[in-house]
Order: C-alpha cells, then structure tokens, then sequence
C-alpha cells in the first residue's frame, strides 16, 4: 500500500438543526499473513479483520465531537500478527478514539479526550499509514494518548502543547508541543518534542514498563 486512505467529505451527512451536521463513514478491512519462518506458538497462515470500525463526526460550529469506534490490529514487521480481537481488547478497547472539541475560530482550537498521538512518523490504524505493517521502531512511539491538546494556526504557523498519559498509561505526566512553518506549496518545516516529565512503573501489553 502506497498511500493513506482519504475518506470522503461528504459521507453519510444527517442535520440535526441547533446541534449541527454530523458526518458517519466507515473503515472496514481484512489481511492474510503466510509465511515460512513462523514464531512458535502461532500459525503459519492466517486471515483477519484488520479494521471495522465507524466514525462519527461533528466538524463545524464552536463544539466540534469525534469518535471512532470499532475492531482494528497493529501488523508490525518482523513481529508476529496478533489478531484484531486481541489488539482491540489489550490497547485502546473498542472506542480507540474520542474527543470534544472547543474551537472559536479558524485560529484556535483546544481538545479533550482520547486523542492521535504527537510525535512519531507512523500512525497507528494501517488506513492512516503509508505502510500496512509499521516497521520496527513504530513501537517506541505512542499510538492514542488520554488528555488535552491546543492548537494554533497564523498564516503559515502552525503550533500545537498537549498533556497527556504517554503511552496511554493512566497517568498524565508527558508534554509534547509541535511547530511547523509552511515555506510555499512543496516544501515544510516541522520540529516536535513529547517526552515524560516523570517516572512511570505502569507495566502492561499496552504500557510496556521500560
């Protein structure tokens, strides 16, 4: 797979007059996994649903809500392939994604909830990312993290500062802030940083201790 997947705009759009438009659309994908060299304890060949899920989404006014909801796995090269129901229980359960969202105008925008992780180059549903299966390193980043996020755009600056639990460990003890500087139609400069500001002993499939 060479591109990301682009949902429609329009999708299936229902007016509900004082409390805006909201748009659904959906996400449903499968894989098979064949291979020689096989990791003890897990099968040779093997299908699946790497994705079901529906989105749900408000986009316009001062309250703006999104939430996806669903099953989904992580393939990872050079690991072997654990099955959607087993991903969808020991990570994010099955609304991986959601957040309100309070934005006044085209400038500002502030977040709350279960949000995209800053920081790290490959996202973690396999229809946002340029590769099916994430490469080695992708496990290092954080994939969905808990807590709030601002954003503000001016001309061609763009600026986001999160708090958030991490690598969705309960606790709310990382920041991450982000700049990017749109040069013209081809070129941009970004520069982020996420890191914790504290020690975390969280130890589970999700939260990996070290």
């Amino acid at each position: 797979m060479d591109n990301a997947l682009e949902f429609s705009s329009k999708g299936l759009a229902v007016d509900l007059g004082q409390y805006g438009e909201w748009i659904a659309s959906a996400a449903v994908s499968g894989l098979g996994v064949t291979q020689t060299n096989v990791t003890p304890g897990y099968p040779s060949a093997t299908a699946d649903v790497s994705n079901a899920q529906l989105l749900l989404q408000k986009n316009t006014g001062v309250a703006q809500f999104f939430m996806k909801a669903g099953l989904y796995s992580f393939p990872g090269l050079g690991t072997p392939y654990k099955r959607a129901s087993f991903y969808t229980n020991d990570t994010y359960g099955y609304i991986p994604q959601v957040y309100a969202a309070y934005v006044p105008n085209s400038n500002w925008s502030a977040l709350i909830g279960k949000l995209q992780a800053m920081g790290g180059y490959e996202s973690g549903f396999t229809y946002q990312n340029l590769n099916i299966a994430r490469g080695i390193s992708w496990a290092q980043t954080n994939v969905i993290t808990r807590g709030i996020q601002v954003n503000h755009t001016q001309d061609k600056i763009a600026l986001s500062l999160t708090l958030n639990d991490g690598a969705y460990s309960g606790k709310y003890n990382w920041l991450g802030a982000s700049a990017s500087y749109k040069m013209n139609q081809s070129h941009q400069l970004d520069i982020s940083y996420v890191g914790s500001f504290s020690p975390n002993n969280a130890n589970t499939f999700n939260t990996p201790l070290l």
